[in-house]
């Protein structure tokens, strides 16, 4: 029997959790949104069958294996230690917690209820960071020192003003 997840944000980044969930063999049992329509439109993109609005409720009533957390940064922590505490499994999306403090608690949480974590750092596959890596290891540009990087990235237009323009929510 594969394991069941419960992905846990219904926009990009649930979508590419959803994706790379079934990939892996995991069926995605229910995507969790916080507006009906949009949330509803991407579960019948995907063909997901289920959706929730109650994230809470959703683990409650699905008991997945895992718990995928594709959210704005300042939802991580709380579904991360009550996934844990019903002992899903747990992948987040980066970036991790608001703060160190955060990211701890989560790890802590886990280790508890002895339940696996990953993160999706999914930069770190990128092109540039790739071959930035191989000139590292091929000496070509000596000792790293420091980096400095700018990342600009696409907002779709029907998302003028989101959480990835505000501090306190990940952005």
């Amino acid at each position: 029997m594969p394991l069941r997840a419960v992905v846990i944000g219904a926009g990009w980044a649930g979508e590419g959790h959803t994706l790379g969930l079934r990939d892996a063999g995991v069926e995605v049992v229910a995507l969790c949104g916080r507006t009906p329509e949009p949330a509803r439109a991407k579960a019948a993109q995907l063909g997901v069958p289920e959706v929730r609005f109650d994230w809470r409720a959703a683990l409650e009533e699905f008991q997945p294996d895992i718990v995928s957390i594709a959210t704005p940064r300042d939802a991580h922590r709380a579904i991360a230690e009550h996934a844990a505490d019903l002992g899903c499994h747990i992948a987040c999306d980066k970036p991790l917690a608001t703060d160190v403090a955060g990211a701890r608690a989560m790890l802590e949480a886990a280790a508890r209820a002895g339940v696996k974590t990953a993160y999706a750092a999914t930069g770190c596959y990128s092109p540039a960071v790739l071959h930035a890596q191989q000139l590292v290891s091929e000496g070509a540009i000596g000792r790293v020192t420091a980096i400095e990087s700018m990342l600009y990235f696409f907002i779709p237009p029907e998302l003028p003003f989101c959480w990835v323009h505000e501090r306190v929510r990940g952005g």
